[in-house]
Parts: structure tokens; C-alpha cells; sequence
């Protein structure tokens, strides 16, 4: 399945749930809740300008065009094997609802998660593959809970072959549901797979915008909430929405 979008681009569908939720009507009071941690850089050629923060939404479903931000009573995000707790904050977003749409919310969130922690507390600086994180959310008395792992990164290479159609491969990541691909080396896509070989159905181009091709490894949990359009749940209890974790390899820009 190959679709057009941005970075990290999903194949949600806001209004389905999974098998046993129920679905969300066209105006709703239900909790949608979403966080995605990774490390900072990954395995990249250069960090970029997203490679500072992170950001989670707690929000009301509200309408398909405005679901608004909910304050939590508790958020906390703490890693299961020191319980040390990681630096979420309070944030005012630019505006005060969210156009809940197929894409994650991944930017301007009403929490954020430093680049660098303080008070003893962890930063993204922090998050490492083979960690694994809770989550504990409480909104009134609706409590939301959720566990994420975060994946090793793909080391991914081009491999040339006969036919001149470039072929991308890597090695497989433990404990990953599925892998996306995404590049504008070619042209714009991105596509969710299975399997640790892609083959793309061009021939490389001069690439004018400096993006390069990104290989992303996803934990089980998030590659079902980003690659089947009828999962609504996905990481947590409580709301619906998806905690999950990924990591990345950039391979540099042809």
C-alpha cells in the first residue's frame, strides 16, 4: 500500500475503533488521546528542526472539525525500569482545538516533552531503544493507561540491481510490527510493509529538497493503529487514540 503523505502520515481512519470499542458518533464527549515517542535523532544523517520536542494531545472527540484540548488532572510518562519520570509539560497550542483528520497529531500539542529534562527529570534526550514506558492519565474519572517500547532502528540500504529500479532494504527489528517508507527521492510517498525488503517502481531523480528516504520501525501496537484504517485504539485504555513508540534510519539525500 503505497500513500501519499507527510512524514509521519497514518492511514487512521478518526471515526473507526477496533473490534469491541464502539464508534465515535459525529459529536462525542469520549477522550481521544495521543503520544508517539522515539529517540531524538535516530540513526540520521543530521537532526532537523523537528528533532527537539515532543508533543501529546489529550483532547475531547468532539466533531469530525473540532475536538477540543481537555486539561488533565494527572500526566505522567514514567520508564518501567527506574520509574524515573519523563518531563511532560503543560502547552499552550496556537489554537484551541484540533481537525482531528487521518494524520497523527504529532505538532502543537496542549503537552510537551522537552528535548532536555529538568529537575531530574527525563528529556527526549533520554529515550532509548529497549526502554519501555508508562503511561498515567487521568481526566476527571476517566483514567488512562498505556505501555510503549521503543524499537532499534533500521539500518537501511539501496541495493542496486539490473533493472536500474532502486531496491531498499535492512535487517529485521525485533519485536516490530511493521516497518513504513517514506522518501522524495523518487517521488512522494509513503508506504507501510511488513516485510525488511521495498522495491520502488521509479528510477531515482535528482533530489531538489534535500529529504533523503527514512525508514521507520514501529512497535506492534502502533503499526496496527497506523496501517489497518479500522483500529480507533491502539496502546492505551481509557480514550481512544494510540500511545506508541518507533524509531528511524535517514539514509542521505541522492
Amino acid at each position: 500500500m503505497v500513500i501519499p503523505r507527510r512524514l509521519l502520515a497514518s492511514s487512521l481512519l478518526i471515526m473507526a475503533a477496533c473490534t469491541g470499542d464502539p464508534f465515535v458518533t459525529p459529536v462525542s464527549s469520549e477522550l481521544f488521546f495521543c503520544a508517539l515517542i522515539d529517540p531524538p535523532w535516530g540513526k540520521v544523517v543530521a537532526p532537523t528542526k523537528s528533532d527537539t520536542a515532543l508533543y501529546a494531545f489529550v483532547l475531547e472527540a468532539g466533531t469530525p472539525i473540532n475536538s477540543p484540548y481537555v486539561t488533565a488532572d494527572r500526566f505522567e510518562m514514567r520508564r518501567v525500569s527506574d520509574g524515573a519520570l519523563l518531563d511532560w509539560r503543560p502547552n499552550t497550542p496556537a489554537k484551541s482545538y484540533v481537525r482531528l483528520t487521518r494524520e497523527l497529531l504529532t505538532e502543537d500539542g496542549n503537552y510537551v516533552l522537552p528535548l532536555h529534562g529538568a529537575a531530574g527529570r527525563l528529556g527526549r534526550i533520554d529515550l532509548m531503544p529497549g526502554d519501555q514506558y508508562e503511561l498515567f492519565v487521568d481526566v476527571g474519572a476517566v483514567a488512562i493507561r498505556g505501555t510503549a517500547s521503543i524499537p532499534a532502528a533500521p539500518e537501511a540500504a539501496l541495493v542496486e540491481t539490473d533493472a536500474a529500479l532502486p531496491v531498499l532494504s535492512w535487517k529485521a527489528v525485533p519485536g516490530v510490527g511493521g516497518y513504513g517508507v517514506t522518501t522524495q527521492d523518487f517521488f512522494p510517498i509513503f508506504a507501510f510493509t511488513r516485510d525488511t525488503v521495498f522495491h520502488f517502481d521509479a528510477p531515482i531523480v535528482d533530489n531538489i529538497s534535500g529529504f533523503g528516504t527514512v525508514v521507520f520501525a514501529y512497535e506492534p501496537q502502533l503499526f496496527s493503529y497506523l496501517a489497518d484504517p479500522h483500529v480507533g485504539r491502539a496502546g492505551i485504555t481509557g480514550a481512544l487514540g494510540v500511545f506508541g513508540a518507533y524509531s528511524s534510519f535517514r539514509l542521505p539525500p541522492r
